[in-house]
Formats: C-alpha cells, sequence, structure tokens
C-alpha cells in the first residue's frame, strides 16, 4: 500500500495510481476505502470503463444501490461491446435494490404509524437481503426500525453481528445495550456512554465489550 501511496503523492493525477490502490483495498476486503479510491478514479478519469464497471459492483455490494444502478448505466454509454457480456442481471439487481431503498425512502416521509415501520423496514430487509457487505448506515437504520417495532431479539442478533466482525463499533454495542435493557437485562455490567443511540435519541448505558 506504501508503494502505491508514494504513487499518488508523485502523481496525484494518474488515475491509474488510484485504481491500484482501489484493487489492494478490495483483496484486502476493505470495501469502502475501495469505493472511495473508485471514485478518486473517475474524478480524473470519468470515461474509464474498468473503474466503472468495478464501481457498480463495489457499491452494490455496500448497499449504494442507487450509485451502483447509474454506473452500470455510465457503463452502457462509454464501453465496447464485448465489456458489456454477462452483466445484465448484475444490472437488474442494482436497479430492484435501489428501488426497494427508495421505497423505503418514500415509505419514511409519511407518518410514523406502525404500519408504516413495519413497511420501511420490510422494503429495507428486502434490499439488504441482496447486499453482500451492507454498509453500517443500513445496518443501523434497520436496528432502529426494529427497535420501534419492538423486535429487540432482532436488534441483538443483527448488533451482535457488527460486533464480532468490527469489535471497535461502540455505536453497534450502544444499540445492542438499549436492546438488552428492553430484554431485561439491566442487571448486566455496563459502562455509560455519552453519545446519543440513534434509536433512543438518550444518553444511554451499555454492555462492556466482554459482556454477552
Amino acid at each position: 500500500m506504501s508503494h502505491y501511496n508514494s504513487a499518488i503523492k508523485l502523481e496525484p493525477t494518474n488515475h491509474v495510481n488510484h485504481f491500484k490502490k482501489y484493487n489492494v483495498h478490495r483483496r484486502m476486503k476493505k470495501y469502502e476505502e475501495a469505493r472511495e479510491n473508485l471514485l478518486q478514479t473517475l474524478v480524473l478519469k470519468p470515461d474509464y470503463p474498468a473503474a466503472v464497471k468495478a464501481l457498480a459492483e463495489t457499491s452494490y455490494h455496500l448497499g449504494y444501490c442507487a450509485e451502483s444502478a447509474e454506473q452500470w448505466q455510465n457503463l452502457f454509454n462509454i464501453a465496447k461491446e464485448d465489456e458489456l457480456k454477462n452483466i445484465d442481471e448484475q444490472r437488474k439487481k442494482s436497479f430492484e435494490c435501489a428501488q426497494l431503498l427508495h421505497h423505503a425512502d418514500q415509505i419514511k416521509q409519511q407518518d410514523n404509524s406502525t404500519d408504516n415501520t413495519k413497511r420501511e423496514r420490510d422494503h429495507l430487509v428486502a434490499a439488504l437481503d441482496m447486499i453482500d457487505y451492507p454498509r453500517w448506515a443500513l445496518l443501523e437504520r434497520k436496528a432502529t426500525l426494529n427497535f420501534l417495532l419492538g423486535d429487540f431479539y432482532e436488534v441483538v442478533a443483527d448488533m451482535g453481528m457488527i460486533i464480532k466482525k468490527d469489535g471497535k463499533n461502540i455505536q453497534a454495542y450502544a444499540i445492542r445495550g438499549d436492546a438488552y435493557y428492553k430484554l431485561g437485562g439491566n442487571k448486566m455490567p455496563t459502562i455509560l456512554f455519552t453519545q446519543p443511540t440513534i434509536a433512543t435519541n438518550k444518553k444511554f448505558s451499555s454492555p462492556t465489550p466482554n459482556s454477552p
């Protein structure tokens, strides 16, 4: 990685260096960083087919589905025919995911009735089921909706998966702690955090990282 960072410092406007850095992050499974590299690549060279295709794929896997759908369309506008083979299924999934998230956003703008909350959650879950490495914002939103619906076991399970992947995600511990509290687990050892949770928008107590 240091090699590519040095190359970028020497040639900051060389799009190839940023694209190579994307490949390193992709192999390291650092997909958010990989996406940022691709965005920078396309700032420097918007008509670079390999980067457009890679961004369409990476954005989809993270749940930036509208962005993915847009990049597939861009690829159709700039790529050669042989570069468009075997992408119809991927393109279809991106558009379907984008539509589900769009509908969830539309429902969110309506009144916050239980029925609408459930409908928003169901559209979001359907989109998440299509995504391989969903970004934190989508998982946090799902947890918030499940919290509002009283599905606290689901919140605990989802946040547990996040914590397993990222043991430093303090907000995931906090949201899981709130869900434990609602389930009657408020006797467990806790530590006080001062930032608000997404679910309660209040100060909260959360289990320590060593608690179950």
